[in-house]
């Protein structure tokens, strides 16, 4: 699944999810499920009536529905050749998102507010990084407001991909290969309608508005769940941050 590209692209999970970084990211809690390869009959629960559409229309429900709402929460993991990214993230449309990335087991408390991005890490991600033994001495810990300048504002640009939830959403919801169906399923107990390309699987709602639930990599163990759509997120600078913003 992975391929070349940006460093998003490097690391995409199902139809396209792309939830990588060049530096590091998340730990999951994915929600539990399961999937009937080849049945198309739903349980006795009312459903949206998705599962009876064709695959290019659902993933057009599921894009309306996913671009109507204002926040959601990603869970889940990633593995690529050399490290497996994991993440916890509120995500609040145009606004940012707050929760945990982590890289290879490090991580990393992250909260991006409008343009600034707040990060509190350990001794152990700070030298992964190449800080001098003198900021992490000062950072390991506490949160700071990360560069906008030099070398590590730009090793540190994939975090602010990360935590733009149309970003990740036009790649959950852009296919690398003709889409078909692959049965029906189940996330966190609600019911779905599964869709399937060359990458891996997407699983989409069928109560409610249609909306993504979780996508799975072909290939080895990589998922990324998708919850609470709508729900309130609150978003603040850390208090106390020490702000690097004007440094390289």
């Amino acid at each position: 699944m992975p391929r070349g590209g940006s460093s998003l692209q490097r690391a995409r999970v199902g139809l396209g999810c792309a939830l990588v970084a060049a530096v590091a990211l998340v730990p999951a809690a994915c929600g539990g499920g399961s999937s009937k390869s080849g049945s198309t009959a739903t349980s006795a629960v009312a459903t949206n009536g998705q599962a009876a559409r064709t695959p290019k229309q659902i993933l057009a429900s599921a894009r309306a529905a996913a671009n109507a709402a204002r926040s959601v929460h990603i869970a889940g993991h990633v593995p690529t050749p050399g490290q497996t990214v994991s993440l916890d993230l509120a995500l609040l449309r145009g606004r940012g998102a707050t929760g945990l990335i982590a890289l290879n087991g490090i991580p990393v408390g992250v909260t991006q507010v409008g343009h600034a991005l707040y990060l509190k890490a350990g001794r152990r991600f700070l030298k992964a990084v190449g800080a001098p033994e003198a900021a992490v001495q000062l950072l390991a810990g506490r949160w700071f407001k990360a560069p906008t300048q030099g070398p590590q504002a730009a090793s540190l640009r994939s975090f602010r991909q990360l935590t733009d939830m149309q970003t990740i959403l036009n790649e959950v919801l852009t296919p690398s290969a003709r889409v078909s169906k692959a049965g029906t399923g189940t996330v966190g107990g609600t019911p779905t309608v599964v869709l399937r390309d060359s990458d891996g699987t997407l699983d989409v709602s069928l109560q409610g508005p249609p909306y993504p639930l979780r996508v799975r990599q072909r290939q080895g163990n990589g998922q990324v769940t998708f919850s609470r759509w709508d729900a309130p997120v609150t978003l603040a600078a850390p208090a106390g941050a020490v702000d690097l913003s004007g440094s390289g």
